[in-house]
């Protein structure tokens, strides 16, 4: 069975991720990473994936992904 976690309320002081630390850099944690032009980590708000072989395929020429909203 899967394991179930509950989100945090948004009221809740933020939560920490243990998984990857905020200085993390995101070209570390994806296939292909090694080819990224931006050193983006873990903890920045936008994360900018241009020079990845692959991700004209699936972005239609964007490649910025703005976590800011979420």
């Amino acid at each position: 069975m899967a394991e179930i976690l509950q989100l945090p309320h948004p009221e809740d002081p933020q939560v920490k991720s243990s998984l990857f630390s905020e200085n993390e850099r995101v070209s570390a944690l994806i296939p292909g990473g090694e080819f990224l032009n931006d050193m983006a980590c873990f903890g920045d708000d936008i994360w900018d994936l241009a020079g990845h072989p692959s991700w004209k395929d699936k972005s239609a020429g964007e490649t910025k992904l703005d976590f800011r909203a979420i």
